[in-house]
Parts: structure tokens; sequence; C-alpha cells
């Protein structure tokens, strides 16, 4: 089965304070997926095209591929059919404990933003957002931004996951800004890698 990793988040270098004044004391990292998987609403599937994604065929793939992966973190966009999550779940709780489901406006239409962190590290959510402007059938989702941190070997990590509004450029733009300014600029710490 062919997978098309889309990388939907920005890295950020962040310089490191004196408490790391050489190379040799930073000995930490992670592995990390960003991946698009596309588990759009089964429900609606005969409604449109775009909904026809084989979704029931591919999530069973999906958890096996993921369940061999040696990936520290996995942030999968587009996890919007409530069944296909809770399939994820299940497949995946042994191998990642931590799991962040995707959010949504409490009292909303709309479905939620379809982030989902998977982590074999504690997670703690910082911050959720939903993006100002939308487009298209973009509209009908709780799009925004969802920043965790995490603890590897004794160092914080910040992760960022999103998913951008679809071929629109100029809405994509305003998305960036608003990211910058409600996620990067409030929670970014010298010493703490973000990404």
């Amino acid at each position: 089965m062919l997978f098309k990793l889309i990388v939907a988040f920005s890295i950020f270098a962040m310089p490191f304070s004196n408490a790391l004044n050489s190379q040799e004391e930073f000995k930490s990292d992670i592995s990390l997926l960003c991946w698009n998987v596309q588990l759009l609403p089964d429900f609606f599937r005969s409604f449109s095209d775009h909904l026809r994604k084989k979704q029931k065929y591919r999530t069973p793939e999906i958890i096996r591929y993921l369940y061999k992966s040696g990936y520290d973190v996995i942030v999968l966009q587009e996890v919007f059919d409530a069944n296909l999550k809770r399939q994820l779940v299940k497949g995946l709780n042994m191998r990642y404990p931590h799991i962040l489901l995707p959010k949504k406006k409490p009292f909303s239409y709309k479905s939620s933003n379809g982030i989902m962190y998977l982590s074999k590290y504690p997670l703690e959510l910082v911050e959720s957002i939903i993006y100002n402007s939308a487009s298209g059938v973009d509209r009908h989702a709780s799009k925004g931004c969802v920043l965790v941190k995490l603890e590897v070997n004794g160092l914080d990590w910040m992760i960022a996951g999103t998913h951008l509004q679809a071929g629109d450029q100029e809405m994509r733009d305003d998305q960036y800004i608003q990211i910058q300014e409600e996620i990067i600029e409030p929670y970014k710490v010298n010493h703490i890698p973000f990404i």
C-alpha cells in the first residue's frame, strides 16, 4: 500500500540556552511522523465523491503500519470518522498508550479538528486553537492547531500539529499568522525544542 505523507506543520528552530552548553549534553531526540490519513466521515461517502477514500479498508492497514513503526510520536490529520477513530485507539493503544483525540468546539455543528496524537510518552495539552478563517468544505470542520508538551529522556518538547486550509494559499497565510500569534509566540521557550 502506498502511503502518502503530508507534512502539515512547520519546524521552528529555537536557540538553546546556556544550560545546554555543549552538543554532547544534548542527547535526547524523538522520531515523529505527521500523516494526513484522510479518514473522512464514512457515513456521508454516498453523497460526495470527495468523501470516498476507502476509509474502512485503509484503516486496518494504517493501524498495522503504525503498530510496526518505531515512531515515538505520531500526529494524524483528518481523523474525522468516529468509528474509525475508535479503531485507531483500540488497535494502537498498547503501542501508543498516550492518545490525544481530535478536539471539537462545544455546541457546534462543525466536526472536530481531525488532529490526533499518539505517543509513547505522556502528553500534556498546552493549547488548542480554531482558525478564525476557513473556506469551502473546510468551513465544516473545527480546523486549527493543537500544541502539546512531552518529556523524552529528561528533555521537554513542544509539538504543534495542524491541518491547514485546502487549496487557498491566502487562507493558509492567515492561518500561519494565527499559529504564530496564538501558539508560537505565547509558548516558545528558548531551551525547549519546538516543532
